[in-house]
C-alpha cells in the first residue's frame, strides 16, 4: 500500500495568494494607481486586501500552528510591499498604510486562532 505523501500547503488558495500579491506588486507599479482611492477608504482597501490574504494564507497551510505562520507571512508581504513602494516614481512608502496591514492581519490572525480552537 503506497504512503500518500502530505502537503505542507493546499496549492489552489496558495496559488490565489500569488495573484492578489502579483496584481498588488505590478498593478502598484502603474501610474493612474497613485491616489486611486480616496482616503478612507484606501485604508480600508488595504485592510480588506491583507485580510484576505491571511484568510487564504491559512486556508493553504496545515499544522495547528497554520495562523502564525498566515499572519507572519501576510506581514512580511506587507512589508515587502510598503519597501517597493519606496523604489517606485510617484509612490512613497506609508507607515500608515503597514500600520493598517499589520493591523488587519493581526485581527484576522485572531479571529482564525480562535476559530481553530473552536474546532479542537
Amino acid at each position: 500500500m503506497p504512503i500518500e505523501p502530505k502537503l505542507l500547503f493546499c496549492p489552489k488558495p496558495a496559488l490565489m495568494v500569488s495573484v492578489i500579491v502579483g496584481s498588488l506588486l505590478i498593478g502598484g507599479a502603474r501610474p493612474e494607481m497613485i491616489d486611486l482611492l480616496e482616503k478612507p477608504y484606501d485604508k480600508l482597501a488595504h485592510a480588506v486586501a491583507y485580510s484576505m490574504i491571511t484568510l487564504l494564507l491559512w486556508i493553504s497551510l496545515t499544522g495547528t500552528n497554520k495562523h502564525r505562520v498566515a499572519v507572519l507571512i501576510a506581514a512580511l508581504i506587507a512589508l515587502a510591499d510598503e519597501v517597493y513602494q519606496l523604489f517606485l516614481p510617484g509612490r512613497e512608502a506609508d507607515p500608515i498604510d503597514l500600520l493598517t496591514d499589520v493591523s488587519a492581519i493581526g485581527f484576522t490572525g485572531l479571529v482564525l486562532y480562535q476559530l481553530q480552537s473552536l474546532r479542537r
